[in-house]
């Protein structure tokens, strides 16, 4: 069972990870609140301006991370590494939102594109587009203050 204040209690059941460098195997009760303090899901725009993304690190110093956009059904959500983007993760973690995520086999699309959609129409349904923001800020683009 898995409780996020925000989204409400679900059973998200034991999974495997299978991101590459990761440590494979079934979660024990005891084990799953450690495994899900390694995943979150945040809303970064300069990684997505539309989307939750999920965000997975290894190891307590976190220089080994990843990010999987799960926000189209119709492209494939493979992993996007820490070497490719010029921010670390402790911009990611500082965020504002930022919330836990289970520790669920990335395989199972169907359960995070339904946990991305989830978090989106609670957490951004209300934010106007990008688009939206530029045509009030005159045609300039603005940078977002999350």
């Amino acid at each position: 069972m898995y409780a996020n204040p925000n989204m409400g209690t679900r059973n998200w059941g034991s999974g495997v990870n299978e991101i590459p460098g990761f440590m494979c195997h079934y979660i024990e009760a005891d084990e799953e609140t450690s495994m899900a303090e390694k995943r979150r899901m945040i809303f970064a725009p300069e990684i997505n301006p539309a989307s939750f993304v999920l965000l997975c690190w290894k190891g307590e110093d976190r220089n080994s991370w990843s990010v999987r956009d799960f926000s189209d059904p119709t492209v494939q959500a493979n992993p996007r590494y820490a070497k490719e983007f010029p921010f670390t993760i402790a911009h990611l973690l500082n965020l504002k939102l930022v919330f836990e995520a289970p520790y669920h086999s990335t395989k199972d699309r169907g359960f995070w594109d339904q946990l991305t959609q989830e978090f989106n129409q609670k957490h951004l349904a209300a934010r106007p587009s990008a688009s939206a923001r530029r045509q009030a800020a005159g045609g300039a683009v603005e940078k977002e203050n999350l």
